[in-house]
């Protein structure tokens, strides 16, 4: 590449960033709209594995929407297990197994920050993270 092609590819890359950027922006939105309106409409289908689904697709067929919600994970909250064991009664035994384990502490990202280096904090957090969010996805089929 000549000197001002190298030139004219970079201010293009530059630009093809700063629109990849807005519209990545402008799809989170719309994404965020979608699933908002399928919680409005309420018409999510509760799946086998106990989360939602909602399935749309184009009048011609070619285009399909799926927007999942995972099914809500079971955690036990150690600060309301003398509740759970109550509610549980005789059958606690059977529905629950005592585990040794490492809870993060209340304000884990705050602590972390204190104690650890900044590049340790944000790596640290991020290995603890565990994220559960909606997806949408869509599948585009070509003409018959």
């Amino acid at each position: 590449m000549k000197p001002a092609e190298f030139d004219a590819h970079i201010l293009e890359t530059a630009n093809l960033e700063l629109e990849h950027e807005r519209l990545g922006e402008e799809l989170k939105q719309r994404k965020a709209a979608i699933i908002a309106e399928v919680d409005r409409l309420g018409t999510a289908e509760v799946s086998a594995s106990g989360g939602k689904t909602f399935k749309w697709a184009s009048k011609d067929g070619l285009l399909s929407l799926a927007v999942s919600w995972p099914a809500p994970s079971i955690k036990v909250d150690a600060s309301k297990i003398d509740q759970i064991r109550t509610v549980a009664g005789d059958a606690f035994a059977k529905l629950f197994t005592k585990v040794v384990r490492f809870d993060p502490v209340k304000s884990f990202r705050d602590v972390a920050a204190a104690v650890l280096t900044p590049a340790k904090a944000k790596k640290l957090v991020g290995m603890c993270e565990v994220a559960g969010a909606p997806r949408v996805k869509f599948t585009r089929r070509e003409e018959a």
